[in-house]
């Protein structure tokens, strides 16, 4: 990869975290679970084998800012409540998000197989001692019809098989992205940055809706669902060749590996 488009690359991940941390959401590890999926995703088993030890160095020591700017974060009251299971009657985001999670299990003993049905979020009785704790607050109806869950509420209204299914062609799709990275590394990154932004875009934006906050009435999360199903062929195959043929199609990018070689 060019200096260039590294160095752009490292100004956008730093813009990115000093945003996260500024604005103190809870979605900075959402942002940090994208950034170590596509290094992985990027990197294969021999790379890991055969890293070089300046390499390396750079890893460890982008790793442990990481680490100690997450431990920071986490220390901090605003994060630590909402992590506080044993006592989450501090936080109304948790209390919410435990809630929809007893709603989920209460699903998953009614009907496992169907779910409840579309729509059917919060118009069925089940029972949490989290509701109890929102009913003193006056906030009952809080999150209660979306169950402050992707996941929850595809559980709740599809059922356990379907949704197994959805995070399996979710899977599928990652590892298809995996062999584009693969297959871009021939390649000019002028032409693959925006289809990898769209898809590590997407890939944020599904995997933040399906831990909380659900998104549905933003359209950030159709958005991602549409980039996340269209940014990428269908198969490995395909891949190769959409590449091979839009690089031979591509004339400037041909100059400049000609350029690169000379």
């Amino acid at each position: 990869m060019p200096m260039q488009t590294r160095f752009v690359l490292s100004v956008a991940f730093l813009v990115l975290m000093s945003a996260a941390f500024l604005t103190l959401s809870m979605h900075f590890l959402t942002f940090l679970l994208a950034v170590i999926l596509v290094f992985f995703l990027q990197s294969s088993k021999n790379n890991f084998l055969s890293i070089s030890p300046k390499r390396a160095l750079i890893l460890l020591t982008i790793g442990s800012i990481l680490l100690f700017i997450s431990s920071y974060l986490i220390g901090l009251d605003h994060f630590s409540s909402r992590l506080n299971i044993r006592n989450p009657e501090t936080n109304l985001s948790l209390l919410s998000w435990l809630r929809g999670f007893d709603q989920m299990t209460t699903s998953i003993s009614n009907s496992p197989i169907l779910g409840n049905g579309l729509g059917s979020t919060g118009y069925f009785e089940f029972r949490s001692v989290y509701s109890q704790s929102l009913e003193r607050l006056g906030l009952d109806e809080l999150t209660l019809r979306d169950s402050y869950s992707l996941a929850f509420r595809l559980v709740i209204e599809i059922g356990l098989p379907l949704f197994i299914f959805f995070m399996i062609y979710f899977v599928r799709r990652l590892n298809i992205f995996r062999s584009y990275l693969v297959t871009l590394m021939k390649v000019p990154a002028s032409q693959s940055i925006p289809i990898v932004f769209n898809f590590v875009f997407a890939t944020s934006a599904i995997i933040g809706a399906l831990i909380k906050e659900p998104l549905y009435p933003n359209s950030c999360l159709y958005l991602g669902v549409f980039l996340f199903a269209s940014s990428l062929p269908s198969t490995s195959m395909d891949h190769s060749k959409r590449v091979s043929s839009s690089f031979k199609s591509d004339s400037f990018a041909q100059s400049c590996v000609v350029g690169k070689r000379n």
